[in-house]
């Protein structure tokens, strides 16, 4: 995702569309929660909690960092799963 891109690059229009995603799933979910996981150079991290906080969210979502290095899958789902335990 760090490549070079045309304008806007890829991180901002996931970041966008993200940001636009999160207060639809509230909506159509009111009693549901998010947690958002960020994945960046083989580390899984957490960005915000388990939480109903639209607002929380879509501000993280907003102050994402630049993408660089690979995306570890696997350490995102221990992360998740251990998360929910």
């Amino acid at each position: 995702m760090s490549q070079k891109d045309l304008l806007p690059s890829r991180s901002e229009k996931v970041s966008e569309m993200l940001s636009s995603f999160i207060p639809s799933f509230f909506e159509n979910n009111p009693i549901s929660q998010l947690q958002l996981i960020l994945l960046k150079d083989g580390e899984a991290r957490i960005v915000t909690p388990l939480s109903g906080n639209m607002q929380q969210h879509i501000d993280a979502a907003k102050a994402t960092t630049s993408p660089s290095g690979d995306a570890a899958l696997k350490n995102a789902l221990l992360l998740a799963s251990s998360s929910l335990r």
